[in-house]
């Protein structure tokens, strides 16, 4: 049997939760964000993320080269590969997003 060791905070932006260990070597969901709350604005220096919308749907702001900023909505069900080094922000929370 595989240990998971599954960790959270809450704050005023919501809740982050994450694993590690397992499977997989981190993964982290969100929930209790409102349309104002902005989370993210940081990029991970070693993994590729992948960015699932499960419940709902979010903006996904990515930038790859200084000042080059590209944009997409994550409808439920969809989903986007964010590569290392790449500065992720996550904002517009339809209520109820996961």
């Amino acid at each position: 049997m595989e240990r998971t060791i599954v960790r959270g905070l809450k704050d005023g932006r919501g809740a982050l939760g994450w694993t590690e260990g397992g499977r997989w070597v981190r993964a982290y969901w969100m929930t209790g964000m409102g349309p104002e709350t902005v989370r993210g604005e940081h990029a991970h220096r070693t993994p590729t993320r992948l960015v699932v919308s499960l419940r709902g749907a979010f903006c996904l702001e990515t930038e790859q080269a200084p000042g080059e900023w590209s944009m997409a909505l994550l409808p439920e069900g969809e989903h986007r590969t964010v590569p290392p080094m790449v500065w992720t922000r996550f904002s517009q929370f339809v209520p109820g997003t996961v």
